[in-house]
């Protein structure tokens, strides 16, 4: 699967910041070459600064196939295995907690049962697909790295824009915004751009030329 979209990271500033305009668009026109068609044709007064952005782009390439191909493989097995209704009931195999004895007795039982609503709260029920469930929640956790607020408003409107989608695409989606380490999740574009080449050559026009 290809993605639509590639990443520039602010440290990719060092590399370039000695290079002029007239080197800058060439360089930038030479990225986005290498994105669409795999062309790394490059002037050599930018291959160097280009060879570093081709190697980051090949890091992220691979780490998104690994997410892939993982996705792949655990909806070939049908996603995860259904729990038994009797560990559904009581996930963490405890047994029913004995009358407390004395105040230590009611401190720990007390700990146990904030415990077992930690735990609760961390596997919400967001999707019946387990599989589609796991990365929803894998997702929220993304967005608690990137300082959003998986309010109940928050999660609510994700939800809305991913229930409008079969299970398939909001996978897709929600991978497309976990490898691009986006906030919210969007609709994939599955239609190729036409004339893109000419559209970055537009972009570039005033540069460079």
């Amino acid at each position: 699967m290809k993605k639509d979209s590639f990443i520039i990271y602010k440290s990719f500033y060092e590399p370039i910041k000695t290079l002029n305009n007239e080197q800058l668009g060439r360089l930038f026109r030479a990225i986005f070459k290498y994105q669409i068609n795999g062309d790394t044709n490059v002037d050599d007064d930018i291959r160097i600064a280009f060879e570093f952005f081709k190697n980051q782009f090949r890091v992220d390439d691979d780490k998104y196939q690994k997410i892939v191909e993982r996705n792949r493989q655990n909806g070939s097995k049908g996603g995860r295995p259904k729990k038994s209704d009797e560990k559904q009931k009581n996930p963490m195999g405890l047994k029913k907690p004995k009358k407390a004895d004395n105040d230590n007795d009611n401190v720990n039982d007390n700990d146990n049962v904030n415990d077992n609503k930690k735990e609760n709260n961390k596997k919400k029920k967001y999707f019946e697909n387990e599989e589609l469930n796991d990365l929803f929640i894998e997702f929220l956790d993304l967005r608690k790295k990137l300082k959003a607020v998986n309010s109940e408003r928050a999660i609510n409107n994700l939800l809305n824009i991913l229930n409008k989608y079969d299970d398939e695409t909001k996978v897709e989606m929600i991978n497309q915004s976990i490898t691009n380490s986006w906030k919210s999740v969007y609709e994939i574009k599955k239609n190729k751009k036409k004339n893109a080449m000419d559209e970055i050559d537009e972009i570039f026009s005033r540069i460079g030329d």
